[in-house]
């Protein structure tokens, strides 16, 4: 008689083992369909709009302006352009017809001068200082606008010098935008040969009077060379 002896191996998975692989098949599935549900486009609409709407709501405002103001907006380079245009550049103060009606080496003005030299007192006088500053030429000296005057007329310049008169102009109507006052002023190179300036306002703390030594600092324009003709010519 023959006996079978018993198989004593373990099976190739138990049944722990078994059910973690299930649990890992399930699992795996739940991972494939979330992945899928994922991918659509309007799964995260909850989270980031469709751009699709913010592009029209846009579209519809930039309409809506453009209808209200019936005008191209400037772009930021156009804009940038035309603001550095207004700040660095003024306008001649005269024409070359104004320049060749202006006489030198004639004390005071002429009536047919005084028009254009009350419109060039308010023009000064209304445009800023800073802007003044950017455009006034500074190489000049007093020599050199004595000998040409008709180069430098109508320039804007800038200098020092010492103011050693000061008076108000009384009952002055020349200007429109307060009251005149003469200046006499020496600069380094004038001697005892001052300027003769024209301005519309002073400082509050400036002394008017006679005697003075006042340093000042001016910005204009030379309009003329004041004062009588040499005997000879």
């Amino acid at each position: 008689m023959r006996f079978q002896r018993p198989d004593n191996k373990s099976p190739w998975m138990n049944q722990k083992e078994q059910l973690r692989l299930v649990m890992l098949c399930v699992a795996l599935v739940f991972v494939i369909v979330a992945m899928q549900k994922v991918a659509q486009p309007e799964f995260w609409s909850w989270l980031i709009p469709p751009e699709q709407v913010t592009q029209e709501t846009n579209a519809e405002t930039d309409q809506v302006v453009i209808t209200l103001s019936g005008e191209r907006v400037p772009t930021d380079e156009e804009a940038g352009s035309e603001k550095q245009a207004l700040i660095t550049e003024l306008p001649p103060l005269l024409s070359e017809a104004e320049k060749q009606n202006i006489e030198d080496d004639y004390l005071g003005l002429k009536k047919t001068e005084v028009p254009v030299f009350q419109r060039i007192v308010t023009e000064l006088t209304q445009t800023d200082r800073g802007l003044l500053q950017l455009n006034t030429d500074r190489s000049g000296t007093y020599q050199v606008w004595m000998a040409e005057t008709d180069a430098w007329r109508g320039r804007l310049i800038e200098f020092d010098g010492h103011a050693r008169r000061i008076l108000k102009r009384e009952n002055s109507t020349e200007n429109q935008n307060g009251n005149l006052y003469d200046l006499w002023v020496t600069t380094e190179g004038s001697g005892s040969m001052p300027l003769h300036v024209v301005t519309a306002g002073l400082p509050a703390e400036m002394e008017i009077g006679e005697q003075l030594n006042i340093p000042i600092h001016l910005s204009g324009t030379l309009f003329k060379r004041e004062g009588y003709a040499a005997e000879g010519g």
